[in-house]
C-alpha cells in the first residue's frame, strides 16, 4: 500500500546494475527539475483534469468543457472513452479488439499522451496480459514495446517524481490508486519477460532501471511509502531480467558449438528423479545430447549422462506439456481434452495408510456416488502401481510429488488411492491432482540404476561404449574346452570340430546363429517374423545349461530378461523342459506352468537357515503386532475424522486423571449415552431443525475435467485387454493385518447405528400395517403409535448427534467447561457436556497421533530388517538356481540383488524393442556373455515423447545400434508361420531373403472365401478423432466386423481370428461396431503394436488411411508394415487404399505387385458357399454380407424338420443337423374342448388356454375370465357396491368384503377423555369410548413439578409427565450462592461446590468448599519456635516444632563447640571444629585437626592424622613449578597434588587451555565454536565435527555455490557492489550477497569504519565487509590480506594451523559467508588434527569396551577386598559410569584417546594393588591393616578423577613399591612359625625386622634407593626366619617330650608367647605372661578371647578341653 509519510523516509530499492561502469548518484532536489522538459512543451493546461496536453494555450477552452482531449492526428480511432470501454472488457475479448489493425494502436503511441492517458493505457495493457491467447497477445506486446510508447512511459516515470500539487490534480488516475499503477507496471514487465523474452532483453533493462530510480525517489521526494510487495517484486524482476540477458548471450555462443560436443552443465547423478516446478510449468530449454548411433562414446560417464537425460526427459516432457496445456485452459468455459495427463480437482488427503514398509497417505479423488460416468478403475490404466502423481494447492506455484503405492479394489470403490508422498501436505487444503499418462515406475527404477552405476565396473564396455566390432569368445571358453551338445562332445572354438547343421537338426541360418551364441561373448541374433527366435534362444539355453560346470563356477545363474511379462513367460516355459532349477521374479506372471517356479512359491519350499528362519519369524510376528496396533489406531482416528461416531469415555481415562474417581469410571454405557444426549434446551432443538443437511447428502458435481480425463469407456476396456502390463514386482510376503472396525469396542454412539435403527423401525411399522390390513383396533393402533414415537425419537437423536458432530467438524464446538464437576455431572448444560467430550476427544486424538508416529517409525525399522534378511535368503535361493527370469523393470529395481547374484550369462529376448538403458541396467560387471535376440526391422522401442525419439535417437535400441556399428549379426532365414503367399508380401520388400518351411506349404484354404489372402482396396475416406490426432475409418470397421462374423459362421472359433488396427481410434471404432454381435465377444481386437511377437490363424487388418492428401502417416514406416503383414498363419484379409499407399514409399508398390501376382487385390471380396460350392457372392461393403446372412449363400435351406415343417433359414454352414434350430411356424395343436388353437410358435411348449370367456358369478355380477377357469367358487368379486354400515355411515365396498369386517372410512367424531380429537376413522366396534386408546398428540400440561409454571411437557399425551429439567437460576436459602439447576430441583438439596465465605475464629477466611464443614485454619503465618527461638512459616492452626526449622542449630556439643548442623537435623556426634593437634606427628609440623580426633589414638605416622597438616609443601615439581599443595594434601611429599598453574596455551580450536599444568594439552571440553546458517555443531570442541550436509547458502545474482555447506565452495566471493540502498538513499558500501552495512560513506564520514587502520578505508571506491561473528566492519582488501597471511617465518611455529580471527577483537570467524573458503579450509585442517588428538572413533570405542570388561574383571579379583575397602568399589563404579556410551540424561558421552589412557592407567594401578594383596594371602587380622594402607593409596587415585600426570604416576609408582614391600613383610609375619621365631629368636632377627618397619613406616618420600634397600633386608629377614624355624623345631620337640602334658594343652598370649595348661587342659584361672605381662588363661574352661590355641607346638588339631575333644577324644592316648 502507498501512503503519505511526513517524517521518516523509507529505504529505496534498486541500483543501476544494468550499467556496470556508471554509478547511480542520489538525486538532489535541486537537480530534479533538470530532468523535466521545458514548460512550453506542455502546451498549457490539461483538459478536464485527465485529458491530453493541448497543442497550445489557445486550446484551453475546449479542454475545460468537461470532455477529455483527443490525441493529435486521427483521434477517432482511440479516444479516452474508447480506452475506458476497453478497460471494462474481458481479457480475451480485449485481445480480439486490439488485434484489429483498424484500432490504431500504433498511431495512438505516436501522439502526445497526458499522464492520465498513460495510466489508463497501462491499465488496459495489464488486462491484456491476463489473456490466454498467447500468439495474439505476444504480437500486441511487441507493438507495445516499440520505442514510441516506452519512451513516453520512461518520461512519465521521471516527471512523476517531481510533480507539484497542482500537477497532481491533472494526474488523478495515478494518485487515486497508486498501488494499482505499480502493479499494472509489474504485470507488464513480467508478461513481456515470459511471452516475448527476446523483446524483454532489449527493452526491459532500461525501463526497469528507470522504474527502480523512480520508486526510490518517490519515497524520498514525494514522501509516500511504496508497499514492500511492489519493491520485492521489482527486486525479483531485476534478477530475472539479468538472467534472461545472460542466457541470451550464452545462447549466441552455444549456437556455434557442436551439439554433441557440449559438456554437461551438472552431474547427472545429482539430478532429482522427480521433476522440479520449473521443469513442468515452463517450456525452458533442457540440456540434451543425442544418442550416438554411429561411433563410440567418450567414456562411460558420457554414455550414462546421455542415456539418463534422454530417458528422464522422455517422461518429463509429456507431463510438462499436459500441465502447461491445462494451465492455459484455466478460466475457459470448456477447454480441449488433455492428452498427456488426467486432472482431478478438489481432492483431499484424508488419512494415513500402511503399505509394506511405507506409511502412505490416502487420497480422496472422487466421492463414490458423484461421478456422472462410472469408470471401471480396477481394470483401467488409471492409478497403476508406481504411477507419478503431482499435487498442487496454489496453481502450480509449488507442487508435491508422490507415487501410487496401492490401488486395491475396496479403496477404488470408495474413490481413494494410497500415495507415497515425498513431502508434507496440509490435510485442511484442497488440491488439484495431476496423473501423468506415462507410466513412471519403470522410468524411476532405470533412472535410479543409471545414477548408481559404477564407471569402473561397467559391463561390456568394449562393445557398448567403445563399439569394437571384433567380438571375443566368452571368458569361460578356451581352445581346449569341450562342450556337450546333444550326443556330441566338441571344442566349440575350433570350427572344424562342430557337428553339421543336419546333425544338430538346424537349418543353415539357425546353425550360424547357434554357433555365434555359443562362441561369442557379445552376440546379436536377428529373427524375422516366424523364423523361430524363441526356438533358437531356447536351444542355446539348453546347451548352456547342459554345460553349466564351465560358467557356473561362482554359482551364478543365467539371467533371462524380457521387456514384457508375456514374452518372459513364453521363454521361461520353454526352459522348464530342460531344468527345474528355474525361478521367475515378479508377480505378474499368468502362466500356470510357471506357478511353481515363481519366487513366492519357491520361498515356501526353500529351507532357510535356522537362524534366518527364527529371525524372520520373530520379525514377522513383531511386524504384525506393530501393524495391528497401527491399524487399530488408524481405525479410531478415521472414525474420529469421519465425524460419525462418539468414542467410549473409557478411552479418556489416561487423558484426564480425574476420571478415575468420577462418576464416569463406574457408569454404564447406557447411562453415559443418556447423560451426553440429555440436557437439551428448546433453542438447541430449534437449531437442529434449522441445520440444513441437504448439502451433506447431495452428490458432489463431478470435476469439470471429467471430459478431459476420460476418453470413453472403450479407453478403459482397451487397457483391460490390451494395455501394457503393470510391471509391479512382487517381492514381499503378505504381512497384511485385517482390522474389523466392528470388533473395536471403542464407540459409544454411531450415526450408522441410529440409521439402522430407523430403517428397522420403518420396516417393523410396515410389517405391522401389512399384517393388520383392514383391522382397525386399538391394539394395532397403539402398537403402530409406539413404534412411530420410537422412530420419531431416534430420528431426532440422530439429527441432534449429527449436529453436534458437525460442530466438531467445523471447529465451532462448545468450549471446554472451565470447572467441570465430574461428580455432579447433571449440573453441566448440554453445551458443557459436549464441550467436555470434545475437549477430551481433542487430547485423545493428539495422543493417538503421537503414538502413531512412534509406532510407524518402529514399524519401518522392523520391516527394513525383515526385508534385508529375506533378501539375503532370496539370494541364497537364487544361487541354487540355474536360470533366473525377470523383466527389465524388475532388473533395474533389484540391481543390488543382481550384483550379488553375479550372473555370468545374460539372454535378452525382444532386445530390439527395449530401450538401451533398460538393457544396460540389467547387466552387472560379472556378465561374461550377452546374447541379444530380436528384430529391429519390426517394432522399435516405445517412447513417450516423439520428439525425443526422433531428434535424439532414443528409439534406437542397443540391438540396432550395435548393427549400425558393425557388430556382426546372425539372421534367421526360414519362416515357420505364414502361408507362402502371405510371406511373399514382405519378401523381398522388407527382407531380402526369407525361405518357407515345408510345414507352411500344407495349410488348408480359409473356408467361406475364395482366397486365403486378399487386399480389398477402396476410396472411402477416413475421419479424424476429435482432439486426439488419431484416425478411424468406419467403412473398414463395419466391413471387418461383418467378415469376422462370416468366418465364425464357417465354423472357426472366435479365438482363431484377430482384427488388427493401425490406429487406436480405429480399434475403438471396431469395438463399438462389435457390440451388436455377441458371437464376436472373444474375437481379439487390438492395435498392431500390441500384437508384435504374436500370431493367429486368421488376421483381419484395417489400414484406416484414405484421404485426398495422400497422407498415410506411419504406414510408410517399414517397421510397422512388417509387423502388420506378418501376424497371420493361414489367412489374411486387408482393407486399405492401395492407391495412396503405393505413393508413400518404395515398399507398398512391391507389396501391390505380390498381391496382383497372386490375384489377391481388388475392390470386391469373393465369398464361397461350403454347402453349394458353385455359389459365390461378391461383397464390397458391410451391407453386402446381408446377402449371405447365415454364412452360406442366398439359397434357402428347405431341409425337412422333425416337426414336419421345413427349414426357413437361408443357407447356413453351421448346425447342418438342425439340432439347435427353432421352428418359427405357428403351432397347430388344440388347447381345450372349445377347439381353441395354440397361439405360440411351433418350438414353444403349449400353455393353458387363456381365451377370455363371460361368466356370471353367484353374487349376480358378470366378469370376463380365462377359458381354463371352470370353477368360480374361489373367485372374489371386486365390483364396488353401496352399503350402510353398523355405525350408520354410508360407504362403498368391494362386493366380496364382509360388512362386519369392513372398516368405516369416515373419521371418528367422539372426543377422547384427555380432550384431544381422535385421529382414527370411525371405530364403533373397537373401543368407541376411547377407554383403551393412547393419545400420541403432544401433552398439553406443564412439566411435572415445574416451579415456573411455564415449561410445556415435551412428551406424548398418554405418557406420564417427567420432572421439569429445564435449567433455571435459583438462590439458595442456606448460603448466598446462585445456581442454574433443573426447574423441578430443590436448590437447597444441591451440594454447593463453591468456596466458603465464612470467617474463622482467627479472623481468616475459610478455605473449604461451601458444603464442607469449616476446619482448622490452613492459612500460612509466621510463628516462633520455643526450642530454638527461630521464626518459621506454618499453618495458623498448628504449633511449630524444630522439625520445621531450617536455621543453624543453636545447641553446643559436649566439647563446648556449637553444632554445625541445621536446626531440624540431629546434632552431630563428631565435632569438626578445628583445634590444635595434641598428638605427635611424624612431619613435626604444628597444625589443627577436627575436634573429635583429639580423643582418638593415632600413630605419629598415621595418614588419618597427617592429612590435616596445612604446612605448604613448596617442593619443585617435575614440570618446574612449585607445588601448591599442603603437607597433608601431598602426603608429606610422597604423592604431590596436581600442579594448579594454568596452562594458558591456545588450542587448535582457538580456546585457551584451561586444564592445570601438564606437559601435553588435552582435547578441549568447551562447546564447539563452529556453526553455519543451518545448524551448529553440538559436540565438544575437542571432538571431530560432523560436516553440514545441507546446500551451501552462498549465492547471489552473480555467483552460486553448488557444493554442500560442509564442503569447500566451488565459486569465489562475489566482487560486485551491493545493489541495495540505505535508508538515506545512498548505496550500500558492501558487496552483493553480503549482509548490508548500515553505515553510509556520505552521511557518516566520521564513523569509525572510515578511520585509517589498514590503509584503504578512505578510498572512494573502497568496499567493506561486516563480520557476522562480531559485527566489526573492515575494508575488504585489508581483510583478504589479513586472512591470507601466514604466521611469521621467524616465529617458533611458522606452519601453525589456527582459526581465523577478527583483526580488531580477535573473535573467531565461523559464520561470515564471504570468507567461507578460508573458514572451511581451516576447518578441514583443524578436523584432521582433532582426529589425531581425539583418536579414531572405532578404536576409542573398542578401548572403551575393553576397559569396561577389564574393570569388571578387576572387581572380581578379590571379592572380600572389594567389599571391605572404603574406596575400591566407589572408584570402580565411577569408572564404569564414566565409560558408558551415553549419560543418564541420554546424551552422548564421547571419550578421547587421552582420557581412555588415563582411565587405563588408573585401572592398571588398582589391578596391581589387588593382585599384591591377593598374592600375600593375609588372614583377617592383617587384612584390616592391609585395607587401611590400600585405601590410603586409593584415596589419591580417586582424588585425581580423570586427570593423571606423569608426576602423579611417578609418585604412585613409588608408593606402590612401598605397598608391595609391606605385603612382603606381612607375608613373612603371617608365616606359621613367625611368632615362635620372634619369641625365641636372637637379636639380629628383631633388629632386621625393626629396621624394615622403620623404613616402611617413615612418612618421607619413598625412593628407589629405599626400595632396593628394603628388598635386601626382607631377603635377609626371610633367611633368618628359616634358620630360626629349624632351631625352634628341635626345641619344640624337646619341650613337648619333657612336659608330657598330652595334646591340646598349649596356648599363646596376645603377643605370641607360648604357655601350657595342665590337668584337663581347660583354663580355670587367669594369670600374666612372664614375657610381656598380658593376661593369659581363663575361667570355667573358657579361654580369654585375646588368647589363641597353639596347636603347632604338639601337632594337636583342637584344644584338649573342647566340644570336639570331648566327643571323639582324638587328643588323648590310652594304654592297651
Amino acid at each position: 500500500m502507498i501512503r503519505h509519510a511526513s517524517s521518516r523516509p523509507t529505504t529505496p530499492i534498486g541500483i543501476d546494475w544494468f550499467n556496470q561502469h556508471a554509478r547511480v548518484q542520489s538525486l538532489d532536489r535541486q537537480m530534479l527539475p533538470l530532468m523535466i522538459p521545458p514548460r512550453q512543451e506542455y502546451g498549457g493546461n490539461y483538459g478536464a483534469d485527465r485529458g491530453q496536453y493541448s497543442g497550445n494555450r489557445a486550446g484551453n477552452s475546449r479542454g475545460n468543457r468537461g470532455g477529455p482531449r483527443q490525441p493529435r492526428g486521427d483521434r477517432s480511432h482511440m479516444g479516452f472513452q474508447k480506452l475506458e470501454k476497453l478497460n471494462e472488457m474481458e481479457p480475451d475479448q480485449l485481445v480480439v479488439v486490439l488485434a484489429n489493425e483498424d484500432v490504431g494502436l500504433e498511431k495512438l503511441f505516436k501522439t502526445d499522451l497526458t499522464p492520465d492517458y498513460i495510466v489508463l493505457i497501462l491499465r488496459v495493457i495489464s488486462k491484456l496480459c491476463e489473456s490466454t491467447f498467447q500468439e495474439n497477445k505476444g504480437s500486441l506486446l511487441v507493438k507495445i514495446c516499440q520505442r514510441d510508447f516506452i519512451d513516453k512511459l520512461i518520461k512519465y516515470l521521471s516527471e512523476l517524481v517531481v510533480q507539484e500539487p497542482y500537477e497532481k490534480q491533472r494526474n488523478k488516475f495515478y494518485w487515486q490508486d497508486q498501488d494499482r499503477f505499480w502493479n499494472d507496471l509489474l504485470i507488464l514487465f513480467e508478461t513481456v519477460l515470459l511471452v516475448v523474452p527476446n523483446t524483454a532483453c532489449e527493452v526491459l533493462p532500461k525501463l526497469v532501471k528507470h522504474t527502480c530510480i523512480s520508486v526510490g525517489n518517490m519515497e524520498k521526494h514525494q514522501h509516500v511509502i511504496i508497499s514492500d510487495t511492489v519493491k520485492t517484486k521489482l527486486e525479483e524482476l531485476q534478477v530475472k531480467v539479468m538472467m534472461c540477458v545472460e542466457e541470451r548471450e550464452k545462447k549466441k555462443v552455444v549456437r556455434h558449438e557442436q551439439e554433441d560436443d557440449r559438456e554437461a552443465p551438472n552431474n547427472f547423478r545429482e539430478i532429482s528423479l522427480y521433476p522440479t516446478v520449473d521443469e513442468i510449468t515452463t517450456h525452458s530449454d533442457v540440456f540434451l545430447r543425442k544418442n550416438i548411433v554411429s561411433g563410440s562414446y567418450k567414456d562411460v560417464e558420457h554414455y550414462l549422462d546421455v542415456q539418463f537425460r534422454l530417458l528422464r526427459e522422455d517422461f518429463v516432457a509429456p507431463l510438462r506439456d499436459g500441465i502447461c496445456e491445462y494451465i492455459a485452459q484455466i478460466g475457459k468455459h470448456k477447454g480441449k481434452r488433455l492428452f498427456n495427463v488426467r486432472v482431478y480437482k478438489n481432492i483431499r488427503f484424508v488419512g494415513k495408510h500402511q503399505v509394506q514398509d511405507k506409511v502412505c497417505l490416502l487420497v480422496q479423488f472422487m466421492q463414490p456416488s458423484t461421478s456422472k460416468k462410472k469408470i471401471n478403475y480396477e481394470h483401467s490404466r488409471r492409478f497403476m502401481f508406481g504411477s507419478l502423481m503431482c499435487f498442487t494447492s496454489n496453481m502450480f506455484r509449488s507442487v508435491v510429488f508422490g507415487t501410487v503405492a496401492e490401488r486395491k479394489e475396496e479403496l477404488l470403490q470408495k474413490g481413494m488411492i494410497a500415495v507415497d508422498i515425498l513431502e508434507d501436505v496440509d490435510y485442511n487444503l484442497e488440491y488439484t491432482m495431476v496423473e501423468c499418462n506415462v507410466y513412471f515406475e519403470p522410468y524411476y527404477h532405470v533412472l535410479r540404476a543409471l545414477q548408481i552405476m559404477n564407471e569402473d565396473k561397467f559391463p561390456m564396455k568394449r562393445y557398448i561404449i567403445d563399439v569394437e566390432p571384433d567380438v571375443n569368445p566368452p571368458a569361460y571358453l578356451t581352445l581346449t574346452t569341450e562342450i556337450k551338445c546333444g550326443h556330441y562332445n566338441f571344442a566349440p572354438l575350433i570350427p572344424q570340430n562342430w557337428p553339421s547343421a543336419a546333425q544338430l537338426r538346424l537349418d543353415d541360418s539357425q546353425y550360424r546363429a547357434f554357433q555365434a551364441a555359443i562362441t561369442k561373448e557379445f552376440c546379436v541374433i536377428q529373427g524375422p517374423p516366424g523364423t523361430g527366435k524363441t526356438y533358437i534362444g531356447l536351444k542355446v539355453a539348453k546347451v548352456l545349461l547342459k554345460n553349466r560346470m564351465l560358467w557356473n563356477t561362482n554359482r551364478g545363474p543365467i539371467l533371462v530378461i524380457c521387456f514384457t511379462n508375456h514374452a518372459l513367460d513364453q521363454f521361461l516355459e520353454g526352459i522348464c523342459d530342460y531344468t527345474d532349477k528355474l525361478i521367475r521374479v515378479g508377480g505378474q506372471s499368468k502362466s500356470a506352468k510357471l506357478k511353481k517356479h515363481n519366487i513366492r512359491e519357491m520361498r515356501t519350499n526353500f529351507k532357510r537357515e535356522r537362524a534366518a528362519n527364527e529371525l524372520l519369524f520373530k520379525r514377522r510376528i513383531a511386524i504384525k503386532e506393530c501393524m495391528a496396533k497401527i491399524r487399530n489406531h488408524q481405525v479410531v482416528l478415521d472414525a474420529i475424522n469421519s465425524h460419525t461416531r462418539v468414542l467410549d469415555f473409557q478411552c479418556f481415562q489416561d487423558i484426564d486423571p480425574r476420571m478415575a474417581n468420577s462418576w464416569f469410571a463406574s457408569a454404564k454405557r447406557s447411562e453415559i449415552i443418556s447423560w451426553l444426549m440429555g440436557g437439551r434446551t428448546q433453542g438447541e432443538r430449534n437449531a437442529e431443525h434449522r441445520q440444513n443437511r441437504l448439502t451433506e447428502l447431495e452428490a458432489r458435481m463431478q470435476n469439470e475435467d471429467d471430459e478431459n480425463n476420460a476418453n470413453s469407456d472403450i479407453d478403459e476396456e482397451f487397457f483391460d485387454a490390451e494395455g501394457q502390463e503393470q510391471r509391479e514386482i512382487d517381492d514381499g510376503d503378505e504381512l497384511d493385518v485385517k482390522i474389523d472396525i466392528t470388533s473395536i469396542n471403542t464407540f459409544l454412539l454411531t450415526t450408522a447405528a441410529y440409521e439402522d435403527r430407523i430403517k428397522q423401525l420403518e420396516i417393523e411399522i410396515q410389517q405391522i400395517q401389512a399384517k393388520t390390513e383392514g383391522v382397525n383396533t386399538y391394539a394395532v393402533y397403539d402398537e403402530i403409535g409406539m413404534k412411530a414415537q420410537e422412530l420419531d425419537k431416534a430420528a431426532k437423536d440422530l439429527e441432534y448427534l449429527m449436529w453436534r458432530l458437525d460442530q466438531f467438524r467445523n471447529g465451532q464446538y462448545p468450549p471446554r467447561p472451565l470447572a467441570a464437576n465430574l461428580t455432579n455431572r447433571n449440573i453441566l448444560t448440554s453445551n458443557e457436556r459436549w464441550g467436555l467430550y470434545f475437549f477430551w476427544l481433542s487430547l485423545y486424538r493428539a495422543q493417538l497421533l503421537n503414538d502413531l508416529n512412534v509406532m510407524e517409525e518402529k514399524y519401518r525399522k522392523l520391516h527394513r530388517e525383515y526385508e534385508e534378511v529375506k533378501q539375503i535368503e532370496d539370494i541364497r535361493l537364487m544361487k541354487e538356481m540355474y536360470v533366473v527370469g525377470m523383466t527389465t523393470t524388475g532388473a533395474a529395481k533389484f540391481q543390488t540383488l543382481l550384483q550379488a547374484l553375479a550372473c555370468p550369462i545374460v539372454i535378452v529376448e525382444e532386445a530390439a524393442e527395449v530401450l538401451e538403458s533398460h538393457v544396460v541396467v540389467s547387466l552387472t560387471n560379472d556378465c561374461q556373455q550377452l546374447i541379444l535376440i530380436g528384430d529391429h526391422q519390426q517394432l522399435r522401442p516405445t517412447t513417450a515423447e516423439y520428439r525425443i525419439a526422433k531428434k535424439y535417437n532414443l528409439e534406437i535400441s542397443l540391438f540396432e545400434r550395435m548393427l549400425k556399428n558393425g557388430i556382426h549379426c546372425q539372421q534367421l532365414e526360414v519362416q515357420h508361420r505364414m502361408r507362402p503367399e502371405i510371406a511373399r508380401l514382405i519378401v523381398p520388400a522388407i527382407y531380402p531373403r526369407l525361405d518357407n518351411h515345408l510345414s507352411v506349404e500344407s495349410y488348408p484354404p480359409v473356408q467361406g472365401v475364395a482366397k486365403s489372402l486378399f487386399f480389398l482396396t477402396h476410396t472411402e475416406r477416413e475421419e479424424a478423432m476429435d482432439d486426439t490426432g488419431s484416425r478411424k475409418n468406419v467403412y473398414e470397421a463395419k466391413f471387418l466386423i461383418m467378415l469376422a462374423r462370416h468366418l465364425i459362421l464357417q465354423g472357426y472359433e472366435p479365438t482363431e481370428i484377430t482384427i488388427l488396427a493401425t490406429y487406436s481410434g480405429q480399434m475403438f471404432c471396431l469395438w463399438r461396431e462389435r457390440r451388436p454381435y455377441p458371437m464376436l465377444k472373444d474375437v481379439r481386437i487390438t492395435v498392431v503394436d500390441n500384437f508384435q511377437g504374436e500370431e493367429n490363424k486368421i488376421i483381419l487388418l484395417s489400414l484406416v488411411r484414405s484421404n485426398a492428401d495422400g497422407n498415410v502417416g506411419f504406414l510408410k514406416i517399414d517397421n510397422r508394415i512388417c509387423v502388420a503383414l506378418s501376424r497371420a498363419k493361414e489367412g489374411m484379409f486387408i482393407l486399405g487404399n492401395m492407391d495412396i499407399l503405393t505413393q508413400s514409399n518404395a515398399v507398398w508398390p512391391q507389396i501391390k505387385a505380390a498381391l496382383e501376382e497372386n490375384g489377391s487385390l481388388g475392390t470386391d471380396l469373393t465369398l464361397q458357399c461350403q454347402v453349394h460350392p458353385d455359389q459365390q457372392t461378391e461383397v464390397r461393403k458391410a451391407e453386402d454380407f446381408l446377402k449371405v446372412p447365415e454364412g452360406g449363400c442366398s439359397k434357402l435351406c428347405a431341409k425337412q424338420l422333425d416337426c414336419g415343417h421345413t427349414c426357413a433359414s437361408m443357407c447356413h454352414v453351421a448346425d447342418r443337423d438342425h439340432t439347435k434350430y427353432k421352428c418359427k411356424f405357428n403351432c397347430t395343436k388344440i388347447l381345450c374342448e372349445l377347439d381353441h388353437p395354440c397361439p405360440d410358435f411351433c418350438f414353444q411348449e403349449c400353455k393353458l388356454c387363456m381365451v377370455p370367456m363371460q361368466v356370471t358369478l353367484k353374487c349376480g355380477h358378470t366378469h370376463m375370465l380365462p377359458c381354463h377357469m371352470h370353477d368360480t367358487s374361489n373367485y372374489k368379486c371386486d365390483t364396488i357396491v353401496d352399503v350402510v354400515l353398523d355405525c350408520g355411515h354410508a360407504a362403498k365396498k368391494p362386493c366380496h368384503k364382509s360388512m362386519a369386517k369392513f372398516p368405516c372410512p369416515h373419521p371418528c367424531e367422539v372426543r377422547k377423555l384427555c380432550g384431544h380429537a381422535c385421529d382414527r376413522s370411525c371405530h364403533i366396534h373397537d373401543d368407541p369410548d376411547h377407554l383403551q386408546s393412547k393419545c400420541f398428540k403432544p401433552c398439553a400440561k406443564y412439566r411435572k413439578d415445574c416451579s415456573q409454571k411455564s415449561h410445556q411437557c415435551p412428551l406424548a399425551c398418554y405418557q406420564e409427565c417427567l420432572p421439569c429439567d429445564v435449567k433455571v437460576r435459583k438462590h439458595r436459602t442456606v448460603c448466598e450462592h446462585v445456581f442454574d439447576v433443573p426447574c423441578h430441583a430443590n436448590i437447597d438439596d444441591l451440594v454447593c461446590p463453591k468456596p466458603c465465605k465464612r470467617k474463622l475464629d482467627c479472623g481468616h477466611n475459610c478455605r473449604k468448599k461451601c458444603y464442607e464443614p469449616c476446619d482448622d485454619c490452613q492459612a500460612q503465618v509466621y510463628k516462633e519456635i520455643e526450642a530454638c527461638g527461630h521464626t518459621v512459616k506454618a499453618k495458623c492452626s498448628e504449633t511449630p516444632t524444630r522439625a520445621m526449622c531450617k536455621g543453624d542449630c543453636t545447641f553446643h556439643l559436649t566439647c563446648g563447640h556449637r553444632c554445625d548442623k541445621k536446626c531440624n537435623e540431629t546434632c552431630t556426634t563428631k565435632c569438626r571444629h578445628p583445634v590444635d593437634n595434641p598428638h605427635p606427628a611424624a612431619c613435626s609440623h604444628t597444625f589443627q585437626i577436627p575436634c573429635y580426633k583429639v580423643s582418638e589414638k593415632y600413630k605419629p605416622t598415621s595418614y588419618m592424622l597427617l592429612r590435616h597438616c596445612s604446612q605448604p609443601c613448596t617442593e619443585m615439581l617435575d614440570c618446574g613449578h612449585k607445588c601448591s599443595g599442603t603437607c597433608g594434601e601431598c602426603a608429606q611429599g610422597r604423592i604431590h597434588k596436581t600442579c594448579q598453574e594454568r596452562c594458558g596455551a591456545t588450542l587448535i580450536c582457538g580456546h585457551d587451555c584451561e586444564v592445570p599444568c601438564r606437559i601435553t594439552c588435552q582435547p578441549c571440553n568447551k562447546p564447539c565454536i563452529f556453526k553455519c546458517v543451518h545448524s551448529k555443531c553440538g559436540k565438544k570442541c575437542g571432538e571431530p565435527c560432523t560436516a553440514c550436509k545441507e546446500t551451501c547458502p552462498r549465492r547471489c545474482a552473480h555467483v552460486r555455490c553448488t557444493k554442500r555447506c560442509g564442503e569447500p565452495c566451488n565459486c569465489p566471493p562475489c566482487t560486485e557492489p551491493c545493489a541495495r540502498r540505505l535508508r538515506c538513499g545512498h548505496p550500500c558500501i558492501g558487496f552483493c550477497g553480503d549482509p548490508c552495512i548500515l553505515v553510509c560513506r556520505i552521511c557518516q564520514p566520521e564513523h569509525e569504519t572510515f578511520e585509517i587502520q589498514f590503509g584503504n578505508e578512505d578510498e572512494p571506491d573502497a568496499r567493506f565487509v561486516m563480520l557476522v561473528d562480531c559485527g566489526h566492519i573492515i575494508e575488504s582488501d585489508a581483510m583478504d590480506q589479513w586472512l591470507s597471511m601466514k604466521p611469521d617465518v621467524d616465529s617458533n611455529k611458522p606452519n601453525e594451523i589456527t582459526v581465523k580471527r577478527c583483526p580488531k577483537c580477535n573473535t573467531v570467524i565461523t559464520n561470515t559467508q564471504r570468507y567461507s573458503h578460508y573458514i572451511k579450509a581451516t576447518f578441514r585442517d583443524i578436523i584432521n588434527i582433532k582426529k589425531k588428538l581425539f583418536g579414531k572413533e572405532k578404536d576409542n570405542e573398542t578401548n572403551r569396551v575393553e576397559l569396561q570388561v577389564k574393570i569388571t574383571e578387576v572387581a572380581h579379583l578379590n571379592v572380600r577386598l572389594y567389599t571391605e575397602s572404603k574406596f575400591l568399589r566407589v572408584i570402580l563404579q565411577e569408572l564404569q559410569t564414566t565409560l558408558k556410551a551415553t549419560t543418564k540424561q541420554g546424551r552422548r558421552n564421547p571419550l578421547n584417546n587421552s582420557l581412555l589412557e588415563t582411565y587405563k592407567a588408573q585401572v592398571q594401578i588398582i589391578e596391581r594393588l589387588i593382585q599384591t594383596v591377593t598374592k600375600a594371602k593375609l588372614p583377617p587380622t592383617n587384612l584390616e591393616q592391609c585395607v587401611e594402607r590400600l585405601d590410603y593409596l586409593l584415596y589419591f587415585i580417586k582424588r585425581q578423577n580423570n586427570r593423571i600426570t606423569k608426576q602423579e604416576i611417578l609418585d604412585l609408582e613409588l608408593e606402590l613399591n612401598r605397598f608391595e614391600s609391606y605385603a612382603h613383610l606381612w607375608t613373612i609375619e603371617n608365616s606359621p612359625h613367625w611368632t615362635t621365631t620372634m619369641v625365641r629368636t636372637k637379636t639380629d632377627v628383631k633388629i632386621v625386622h625393626a629396621d624394615i618397619c622403620r623404613v616402611l613406616g617413615a612418612v618421607s618420600r619413598y625412593t628407589g634407593y629405599k626400595n632396593d634397600y628394603l628388598r635386601e633386608r626382607l631377603k635377609k629377614l626371610c633367611d633368618l626366619v628359616d634358620k630360626s624355624i629349624k632351631l625352634a623345631e628341635q626345641e619344640r620337640l624337646m619341650i613337648v617330650q619333657a612336659m608330657d602334658l598330652g595334646k591340646g594343652r598349649w596356648f599363646k598370649c596376645p603377643n605370641g608367647h607360648y604357655y601350657a595348661i595342665g590337668s584337663c587342659g581347660g583354663a580355670m584361672e587367669e594369670s600374666k605372661c612372664p614375657e610381656c605381662g598380658e593376661r593369659i588363661g581363663g575361667t570355667n574352661h573358657s579361654l580369654l578371647s585375646t588368647n589363641r590355641f597353639a596347636g603347632e607346638i604338639d601337632g594337636a588339631e583342637h584344644p584338649a578341653w573342647s566340644d570336639t575333644a570331648n566327643m571323639n577324644m582324638r587328643n588323648f592316648h590310652f594304654d592297651d
